[in-house]
């Protein structure tokens, strides 16, 4: 398991993505691929891990396909409020942990605009899927 402090993260975040370490950008190249894969099926695709699940829609979205059900009422629209974005990932967290899904560096502290931020997502094996 990798621990690393609060600088190291915000060191990190404040690379460009070609100054990255080469084991990130291939992690992140490898699981944009993975949710791409997923979400062919709705004619969805992220580019940017980053941005694109900062509203919550295509991360809910991704666990309506993994689950192969709807998770609940997903505000889509060209604008959300703090409120709707807030609501998005809490329908997605939430599905997330239905499954055994455990979330880790995602606190009630953490801004909506910055979903990006370091979070590793284990199942319930302890397989580490992704980190953001």
């Amino acid at each position: 398991m990798d621990y690393r402090n609060q600088e190291s993260d915000e060191e990190e975040e404040q690379q460009p993505q070609g100054n990255q370490e080469p084991w990130v950008r291939i992690q992140q190249h490898t699981f944009t691929n993975w949710i791409n894969d997923k979400l062919a099926v709705l004619d969805l695709k992220v580019d940017n891990l980053r941005k694109d699940f900062q509203d919550g829609v295509l991360l809910c979205r991704l666990m309506e396909v993994l689950k192969r059900r709807g998770i609940g009422k997903v505000k889509d629209k060209a604008k959300l409020n703090h409120y709707e974005r807030a609501g998005n990932l809490q329908l997605a967290f939430n599905a997330m942990r239905e499954d055994g899904v455990r979330l880790v560096n995602i606190g009630k502290n953490m801004g909506f605009d910055e979903i990006g931020q370091p979070a590793m997502i284990r199942y319930r094996d302890g397989m580490r899927l992704a980190s953001l």
